[in-house]
């Protein structure tokens, strides 16, 4: 009897010792899995933030392409390396490979290469960037949001002018002619969205900090104001009146709430003048003419300060149209003074 338990108890020890050991195995395993898949999971991370990294480096430098050799990115956890390939003029594919307590991993991204402008997109011909505004139109004035570089093309039009609100929309409605302005949304074309006019102040800032820009004179002015192969950015802070043979300017012109923009009519023989481009009145609309001027791109008003009050009174036969060659000119003038550099998107990605 007692023999006969001492061999169960035996075999009972041995079958339980056997079973233990089974389970630490399985344990052992799935913690040798969990270590596999934590090590795959992290090398993968190390080959994506080496393409974020070498993102940042092509934004700097696009040239940089390390001579068609693997980039080493090094990291906290490890080291990447970075083939930068070029697919045409404007595509390129990244390959990245990392190791970790060997694992390797490798993703593939394909980047767009975009010019990156220092102009934000221009939403409407005129846009009206404060709340706190008066607005009052006379005359045989006219906004239009239809591009003027294709007219019979409604793909590029925009809103005839953009508010930051209803209570501004309703501020120009009140004016008896609001069926001047024109474009997307029927007549009167105006939109609502969400402005700030911060970003453009930025820019403005940049700009009157650069050497390359040019402050206008006081008085009549009949020198240049930039070409279509050169525009230029042009600055007025005190009283200007473009005198006699100035027919035309191209670029960028900003108008600070000191100064005004006196457009007499014999500006040609026609009694015209044309600016190509974007014109920024900050602070202020100071903006008086006769005969027919027209600014052929875009107009912003606005100021950084929310409570600042602007009086907007459009006179005359002053006409504002969209036009997006125009703007061109003046993003080309900012971006040559600024060299903003290119912006890469990630189009695809395979890991």
């Amino acid at each position: 009897m007692g023999r006969s338990l001492l061999i169960i108890c035996t075999g009972m020890i041995i079958v339980f010792g056997l079973l233990e050991m089974n389970i630490q195995k399985k344990q052992l395993q799935t913690i040798q899995r969990s270590a596999f898949y934590a090590n795959e999971l992290q090398a993968r991370n190390l080959a994506n933030a080496a393409i974020d990294i070498t993102i940042a480096k092509l934004e700097a430098d696009p040239a940089f392409r390390n001579n068609s050799s693997p980039w080493q990115v090094t990291l906290d956890k490890g080291i990447a390396s970075v083939l930068i390939e070029d697919v045409n003029t404007d595509t390129l594919k990244l390959t990245s490979q990392a190791s970790l307590d060997g694992q390797n991993t490798k993703v593939i991204a394909w980047l767009k290469q975009y010019q990156k402008s220092s102009i934000p997109d221009i939403m409407a011909a005129f846009g009206i960037y404060n709340n706190n505004f008066s607005y009052t139109g006379n005359g045989t004035y006219a906004i239009n949001g239809y591009d003027n570089d294709n007219p019979d093309d409604s793909t590029n039009a925009l809103p005839g002018m953009i508010v930051p609100d209803e209570t501004s929309r309703d501020v120009v409605l009140a004016d008896k002619n609001k069926d001047n302005i024109y474009g997307t949304g029927g007549t009167p074309s105006i939109d609502v969205n969400d402005l700030d006019f911060t970003t453009y102040t930025d820019l403005i800032n940049e700009l009157a900090d650069n050497p390359l820009t040019k402050f206008i004179p006081s008085g009549n002015y009949k020198g240049t104001l930039g070409s279509e192969k050169n525009p230029g950015v042009f600055f007025i802070d005190s009283y200007v009146k473009l005198a006699g043979g100035l027919s035309e300017g191209y670029g960028i012109m900003i108008v600070r709430s000191s100064g005004d923009l006196d457009l007499s009519g014999a500006l040609d023989i026609n009694g015209n003048f044309i600016f190509h481009g974007l014109v920024i009145f900050e602070d202020g609309w100071k903006f008086g003419g006769a005969g027919t001027p027209l600014i052929d791109g875009a107009v912003l008003v606005g100021s950084d300060n929310p409570d600042h009050y602007i009086d907007i009174n459009i006179t005359g036969t002053v006409d504002i149209n969209y036009n997006s060659k125009s703007v061109g000119y003046a993003r080309l003038a900012a971006d040559r003074i600024l060299k903003p550099g290119a912006v890469f998107k990630i189009m695809k990605v395979y890991e």
